[in-house]
């Protein structure tokens, strides 16, 4: 498993902060699924569907940037969380 950086934006009406996270995952087109998991609150398969919906069964990292709304709104619409970017890293952030 390699370790993924990511950096997102969270926004609220009244509050605004970015964050990192990491997530291990074997690719980064799994690291991608695993995140969009975790903004949708859903399974790896619902993700996974949502992506191919908008970039179509083989989809690529390379095409998700490209046709992916980066914007992922919560349940209520009050909150949305926008991906930056996803990186490898040479390391893990918990030993840090």
């Amino acid at each position: 498993m390699k370790n993924y950086l990511y950096k997102f934006a969270f926004r609220s009406g009244e509050y605004e902060n970015y964050f990192y996270q990491q997530v291990k995952a074997k690719n980064e087109k799994e690291a991608i699924v695993e995140i969009v998991s975790y903004f949708h609150d859903s399974t790896n398969h619902k993700a996974n569907r949502f992506i191919g919906r908008r970039c179509g069964f083989n989809w690529t990292p390379e095409n998700f940037w490209e046709k992916v709304e980066m914007k992922f709104f919560s349940n209520r619409d009050m909150e949305a969380f926008e991906l930056k970017f996803v990186k490898e890293v040479n390391f893990d952030l918990e030993s840090v």
